[in-house]
């Protein structure tokens, strides 16, 4: 990769001296110390590709192979968010909304996130559905709350899709619902090896086998087939066809003739690869116990 990316970056591609940036920082260059990537984030920075404007943002705001600087770092920042970052956007977002090295300003951190989160970004959405349901710094809001975690759980972010299963658990800001939650927290629980602390986890899959419990045989196959349905055809969550095929083999759905020609079907569009995922998801997937 290097030796194909470098006569490019070295002849001014900002692109490809964005990604010079990114091979030296995560350690694929072996004679230069990560710290070396900031001049090539700069020199590409400096023709305005997006990225390495936040990457450079971000080495001025730490200190990082550059003299410290927090106010070329935000305006770096405002030049990748122009440019569409939403990287950009999340990180204004947490240097207003907790004051890093400038005047704490709430509502503009708030404006920050939001806009990250209405252009895609799940951890942004997220940070929103903590701050309304915590009452951080805004009247304590529930809907709103719950609004900006489904947002976020729809993008596939496991630690929202916890909240919303809470949320339709305790009937937090909703009605309660206990098939919704069952079907979230099995979402967290398959999504659970992305989560950063284990304890995360563990709690989802906790919640998933004690929302299980709580519903009958019928309703537990009946939930997990819509589950599977709407991984299947990305709606309302990213398209995940392991996890359709993974919810479908379940042994706690219930066999029909018309199931087995679903998995049948979807069993068609999945690579050895993808199967063998399934089948090893499935050795470690919990059941319920009764």
């Amino acid at each position: 990769m290097v030796t194909m990316v470098k006569p490019v970056a070295e002849r001014g591609e900002p692109k490809a001296q964005s990604m010079m940036g990114m091979l030296v920082a995560d350690g694929s260059v072996v004679d230069l110390k990560p710290d070396a990537s900031v001049a090539w984030f700069k020199a590409a920075a400096a023709q305005g590709e997006p990225y390495a404007l936040w990457a450079y943002g971000r080495a001025l705001e730490e200190g990082h192979g550059v003299p410290k600087n927090p106010e070329e770092a935000r305006r770096m920042y405002g030049l990748a968010w122009e440019k569409g970052s939403t990287f950009a956007a999340h990180r204004l977002g947490t240097i207003f909304f907790r004051g890093n090295n400038v005047k704490r300003d709430i509502p503009e951190g708030i404006r920050w996130y939001k806009l990250a989160a209405e252009h895609g970004d799940a951890i942004a959405a997220y940070q929103l559905g903590w701050i309304y349901t915590n009452k951080q710094g805004v009247p304590k809001d529930l809907a709103e709350g719950f609004k900006w975690n489904l947002q976020s759980a729809r993008r596939g972010y496991p630690s929202a899709q916890i909240h919303v299963g809470d949320a339709y658990r305790d009937g937090s800001g909703l009605a309660k619902d206990p098939v919704e939650a069952f079907k979230w927290f099995a979402l967290a629980t398959y999504n659970g090896r992305t989560l950063e602390r284990i304890e995360y986890f563990n709690y989802a899959l906790d919640e998933f086998q004690q929302a299980g419990k709580r519903l009958d045989r019928e309703t537990q196959s009946k939930a997990l087939i819509a589950l599977a349905h709407r991984c299947r055809d990305g709606d309302g969550v990213p398209q995940d066809l392991v996890a359709a095929m993974l919810f479908l083999r379940l042994p706690e759905i219930q066999v029909t003739d018309a199931l087995e020609k679903e998995k049948e079907a979807l069993q068609a569009r999945l690579t050895p690869y993808e199967l063998t995922r399934v089948s090893t998801r499935l050795n470690h997937w919990p059941s319920f116990k009764r």
